[in-house]
């Protein structure tokens, strides 16, 4: 039997940091945390938990989100399209698994770093609402963007290189937003990449963002935060993080998008962290010739295992690939 709505509770600000995210060197909000609210169910309905793959359309959340179809289930937990009808419109809702809800550790991380992942406010980013508390279950509530994941797009073929830069430069902006309040994403893979059937492109997820500087590999519980075939080198080895990070990232979706296949593959995961490590890459133009030379420079750049010899900003690989443009792409 479906369990019963829950009802909404009072409104209360974000928890401070008990579990100790300051020692990792992830900087601590002042007083203006309290915009970050997050809903909390009445004492009496929070002995269920919500089974969001059970979830059917026209259910209703907290009197307020009518469930209209699932999108699809990510890294942690199921995506729902819902109506918020009170406001009359569509948003996500990301439901954390089960097993991370019943982790007080990583949901105070997901409470501290979405504070800051809700100031980034760009039209290449997806807009992150509210963190929700819904009986036992937690959710993410976000912008809804109706559209497709670059890693669908090179799922179907190759992407012209005119639209792969226009892709890359887009996902520039988005991130350059990001970093410029302290947020470095962590986990640039395509398919937190979406593009709608206008080309605009957005940046996803958010979740695993973490301030400039923060120690990036693991949690207090010892997941491995990112995805190895998009790792940097210094997230493999434990060391600092920042924006240099993210460029390593976009330089394997680069590499991924002329050539059709990302820089290091193996069987073992392991084995994949160990090639970033080293970091030798078969150069692009081995793989497809009519790369331009000043195309793969480019990429190669990006993906210095060395942070000191990569671009040292967003901005300055966005107008690497806008000068690359006005030679070559005209």
């Amino acid at each position: 039997m479906r369990p019963s709505n829950p009802t909404v509770g009072q409104l209360q600000p974000a928890l401070p940091d008990p579990h100790g995210l300051g020692a990792l060197g992830i900087l601590i909000p002042e007083s203006h945390d309290h915009d970050m609210e997050v809903i909390i169910t009445d004492d009496h309905e929070t002995d269920r938990y919500i089974h969001a793959d059970t979830l059917e359309t026209g259910d209703m959340l907290v009197e307020r989100y009518r469930v209209m179809r699932r999108v699809g289930k990510g890294g942690f937990g199921a995506v729902i399209l819902v109506e918020d009808t009170v406001v009359g419109e569509e948003i996500i809702l990301k439901f954390l698994n089960r097993e991370i809800a019943a982790d007080d550790n990583m949901i105070e991380r997901f409470k501290h770093e979405l504070r800051y992942a809700r100031r980034i406010t760009h039209e290449n980013v997806i807009r992150i609402h509210d963190f929700l508390t819904l009986k036992k279950s937690y959710a993410i509530s976000m912008e809804y963007f109706s559209s497709h994941s670059l890693s669908d797009e090179l799922k179907q073929g190759p992407i012209s290189l005119k639209r792969g830069l226009k892709i890359v430069w887009d996902i520039c902006r988005g991130l350059s937003a990001a970093h410029q309040v302290g947020v470095v994403h962590r986990d640039i893979k395509p398919p937190n990449i979406l593009i709608n059937d206008s080309g605009l492109v957005k940046v996803v997820d958010f979740g695993l963002a973490a301030l400039s500087h923060a120690d990036a590999r693991l949690t207090r519980t010892g997941m491995l935060l990112g995805t190895p075939t998009y790792m940097a080198p210094e997230q493999v080895r434990a060391r600092t993080i920042d924006a240099r990070t993210d460029i390593y990232s976009l330089g394997v979706i680069m590499y991924e998008i002329c050539t059709g296949r990302p820089p290091y593959v193996a069987d073992d995961p392991m084995a994949i962290l160990f090639q970033h490590v080293e970091g030798n890459p078969t150069p692009p133009r081995q793989l497809k010739p009519d790369i331009p030379a000043a195309v793969e420079a480019i990429i190669l750049k990006a993906m210095w295992v060395d942070p000191a010899k990569r671009f040292q900003s967003m901005d300055d690989l966005r107008r690497s690939i806008f000068a690359l443009s006005k030679q070559e792409m005209r």
